[in-house]
């Protein structure tokens, strides 16, 4: 799972996931962009790159946690 910020100075979170699955190497199942301002524009920037979820900040903990559940029931990883 990454868990990262829209704006980062240098290296936002769009930046990042576009450098992590560049890299040919291990990609993680599950990419959350956090955000202060949830508008249509990063969200249709999140689809465009792939990215699996974007939620507003402050984060709920509860819906953070079910979205992580909810992706490891989806990939058969739980028992």
């Amino acid at each position: 799972v990454v868990l990262c910020e829209r704006n980062v100075p240098k290296l936002d979170g769009f930046g990042l996931r576009h450098d992590l699955y560049a890299g040919g190497g291990t990609t993680p199942r599950l990419f959350i962009l956090m955000t202060y301002a949830k508008t249509r524009e990063t969200v249709v920037r999140a689809n465009q790159a792939e990215i699996d979820y974007v939620i507003e900040k402050p984060v709920i903990y509860e819906e953070l946690g079910g979205l992580i559940r909810r992706a490891i029931r989806k990939a058969g990883l739980s028992r």
